[in-house]
């Protein structure tokens, strides 16, 4: 065992501008249980955090690494308090982001641009 917490644990790690944050476990033993119902380490990578994270048990992040989708991560430790292995050892650090491509750019253009460009009398058969 890595230390002894007050459950559930919550790290939110964040980080500046586009970069994201690159999390690497060296070592993961938590009880194993079907869906990962009794231990579990919920890790939650998505910009829209409305989206749950993803729920590991056993021994499956040992020698992994994750990469946020944005400048954030939420890691959450939840237990039962019962059986129990070894538990983890991470670490968090700043990555850069990819160079943006044309298409990320497009995505990030407001509706209400398309919406404009679409509306302009004479054009595409309108007005």
């Amino acid at each position: 065992m890595y230390g002894r917490v007050i459950l559930p644990v919550k790290l939110s790690p964040q980080i500046s501008g586009n970069n994201r944050i690159e999390i690497t476990f060296k070592d993961f033993l938590l009880e194993y249980s079907n869906n990962c119902q009794s231990d579990s380490l919920e890790v939650q990578l998505e910009t829209d955090v409305s989206i749950p994270g993803k729920r590991y048990c056993g021994s499956e992040l040992t020698n992994t690494t994750l990469v946020s989708k944005g400048n954030f991560a939420i890691v959450t430790l939840r237990t039962n308090a019962r059986n129990h292995g070894r538990g983890f050892q991470l670490t968090a650090n700043p990555v850069q982001s990819r160079a943006r491509s044309i298409s990320d750019h497009f995505m990030n253009i407001p509706i209400s641009f398309w919406k404009k460009l679409f509306e302009v009398p004479g054009r595409f058969g309108l007005g």
